[in-house]
Order: structure tokens, then sequence, then C-alpha cells
């Protein structure tokens, strides 16, 4: 059996008010070829499909358009939810892509046979079964009491989030008492992982701590997603984030993107091969006094390269003290170069203390999550140890509620 292991599309984010179509639309494309190559028995997508849970028309067509292309290349397809998903939104067409052997999974079931999927040859044989798990919320996994403590929340939601797959892995085992490959789906944090600056928080994954001992022993593979860098975890090879296959913010940079081609053989893992996606548009971290952002805007080159769209910058300026003109001077710097720059910030080389002073640091508010917001709030207040964990599991709880309801 061989599967495409992928996650964190995030179909329709926009990146500081601009659209990452042409590069979804590519990454797209160049997946279909891959997947023309090698062939795969099953695609997984592990969640994050969209950015939001209302994504915009022209991702939902990027989306349906890309699973109609599939057919022909790969006869199981199966789909889970993050924790940017609207599980309503992913599972409204369920029942019609149900009949092209497409499988979404966008909550979890109250029966959990259902999140079992056979994976079928193209002789329609099975071959090996996923036990298909999207972003575990609050309720899916612990039942709140009453004035616990942050602590006793935290041995709750891991002990949940390990219950479920105990559960889901106990499902699989006929499965792999044929000599077949047993998989897990995930969207979670995991304990030792390195997260970039656009995973925004999610309390489950990151309160609970989740190691790789969480998984149980027989599964085969376990195809993570929530984490945009690739990446194993707990030196364990079969545990894998495949990570997004576009920088989803400056911090991924320097990443490279990738998806998995997962071989199994005789009913066990046999090897893990990366491919690593093209980087159709390049985002460049720019920082310096104001003479080296001038010098390195001055020396950008001019053109851009066969297949490349425009560069996008961000503009880090370090001063000790305010520059009414610094904005306006930095782009006539880059005026011709092949390059947009979508943020010019200052930082100051005097640490701000006071919420409003860490603010002034930033040219808009908007620059800013509302997660940072809400951290330089705590930071003002000097809040740290058991109670910052207490308000911070409030907020996100209450953030989650929101996306929830949206």
């Amino acid at each position: 059996m061989k599967i495409l292991h992928t996650a964190d599309w995030h179909l329709g984010q926009r990146f500081c008010d601009r659209s990452r179509q042409e590069e979804h639309q590519a990454f797209l494309n160049w997946l279909l070829l891959l997947m023309e190559q090698e062939r795969p028995d099953a695609l997984i997508v592990a969640g994050d499909i969209f950015d939001t849970g209302s994504p915009p028309s022209k991702a939902q067509s990027l989306y349906y358009n890309f699973l109609v292309k599939c057919q022909g290349l790969c006869k199981n397809i199966i789909i889970t939810g993050g924790n940017h998903d609207s599980p309503s939104t992913l599972e409204a067409p369920r029942t019609l892509l149900q009949a092209l052997n497409i499988q979404v999974v966008g909550s979890v079931f109250e029966d959990l046979n259902k999140q079992i999927i056979p994976v079928y040859s193209s002789e329609d044989a099975v071959i090996g079964a996923v036990g298909a798990v999207p972003f575990l919320r609050d309720r899916d996994i612990r039942n709140a009491v009453a004035g616990e403590e942050n602590s006793e929340r935290v041995a709750r939601i891991k002990a949940g989030i390990k219950a479920h797959y105990e559960a889901i892995t106990e499902l699989l085992l006929p499965y792999k008492e044929k000599g077949l490959p047993i998989l897990c789906t995930g969207h979670l944090f995991a304990a030792g992982v390195s997260p970039s600056d656009s995973e925004r928080e999610i309390h489950i994954g990151n309160l609970g701590n989740v190691t790789a001992d969480s998984f149980p022993a027989d599964l085969d593979y376990v195809a993570l997603g929530h984490i945009h860098k690739p990446q194993v975890v707990g030196k364990k090879e079969h545990i894998r984030y495949s990570g997004s296959p576009i920088p989803l913010s400056f911090s991924e940079r320097k990443d490279k993107k990738q998806v998995l081609i997962v071989n199994f053989e005789d009913g066990q893992l046999a090897t893990i091969t990366p491919h690593q996606v093209p980087c159709y548009r390049q985002l460049k971290r720019i920082k310096g006094d104001v003479e080296k952002v001038k010098q390195l805007l001055l020396s950008f080159p001019d053109t851009l390269s066969d297949g490349q769209l425009t560069t996008w910058a961000e503009i880090i300026v370090q001063v000790d003290r305010y520059h009414p003109s610094l904005d306006a001077d930095v782009r006539n710097w880059a005026a011709g170069k092949a390059l947009e720059i979508l943020a010019v910030r200052l930082e100051y080389l005097q640490q701000a203390q006071s919420l409003n002073e860490q603010l002034a640091q930033n040219k808009n508010l908007e620059d800013l999550s509302v997660q940072e917001v809400f951290e330089k709030r705590l930071d003002s207040k000097g809040l740290e140890g058991e109670a910052r964990s207490n308000i911070q599991h409030t907020f996100n709880e209450l953030l989650d509620w929101m996306r929830e309801r949206d």
C-alpha cells in the first residue's frame, strides 16, 4: 500500500490582505502531477484544508476542482478537519463525495466505527485501514469540572486524547490481524515540535502536551497536521507532520515544504519519502538599521526568475527613535525591484514595557494577531506562572467557541 500524506493547505488564506490563490493553484497542479507519477493508493489530508470556517468561493472552487481531477489518479481520498475548518462546511457534501470514494471526517462521530475507513486497491481488495481522527475539540474528549486547577485540566485533556486514539486503534486491530497496515490521522500539537508564527494556539494540544506515547504502538503510521514545519514526533519515524505546502508566515520563509509518500510492504512500514514542494513565491524578511536596509533593497534584483511570482517582503528597521518618513523612504528604495513590500515595521532598540508602548512599535494594530495582542496585554500586567496559564486557557476556549459559532 502506498499513501500520500499532506496537510495544512489553508486554502483561502489572505497574507497581509493579499490572496494566496496563485500559490495554492500552483501547488495543487504540482500535486496532481506527483500523484500521476507515484499513483498512491490513498491521499490523506490531515486537517486545515481551509484557512477559515467560511472559506471564500474561490478557495472552495480550488478544493472541489482538485478532487474532481484526482479521479483516476488515486482510488482513496481521506480528508479530516482541522482547527481552522468548519466541520459542517467540510461535511456538507459528504454523501456526494462518498460516491467518488472521497471520505470526509470533519468532527468526531458518535459512532467511532464511522471513522474507520478501509483502503481499497485498484482491484477493490482491502489493503489497509485508516482511523480518520480530526481536530479533537474539548467537548470530544473531556467533561468540564467546575473549579478544577490548570494541572488537573491538563491531565484530563491528555488522558482524553490518549483514550480516543486507543479506542480508534481497537477498532482497527481486526485489519492488523489480517496482516494489513493500520494508520491514524491527527490534527494537534505534539510535545517537542517546532511551531511557527502562523500556527494559532489550540488549547487542547498545547495544554495536553501530547507525546509520541499517546499513540498506540500497534499503529503503523500516524499522519499529523497542524504544525507547518515537516518533522518527526518523539524520534518515532512513523509519527510525522507533513507540514504545510506553502509558507504561511514570514517565520516559515526558510522551511523546505514537502509532502510524504509512505510505502507499506507485507503489512509493515517500508519507506517514507519526502517530495519537496516547489517554492513559487519567496517570502523575505529584510532586517537591519536604516543604512543596511537601504543597501539590501537597492541591490535586490529587478526581474523575476522563470515561473516565480513576485517576492513578498517584510522590512524590519532597527531604530532608536521614530522616523515619520521611513515607510515612504523604504518603499522608494524598493521601487522597480522584483518584490512587493507587505509591511514596514520599526524595531526600537530600547525595549518597550507598557501595552501602548508595545503596540506603538507596530505601524498598524492589524499587523498583530488576536493572540499576540492578548500576550502583550499579559506581559504588560506582569502575569506569569499558573495565573497566566489559567487565563490563557480561558481566552483560548473563548476563541474556539467564537470560531465554532461563526
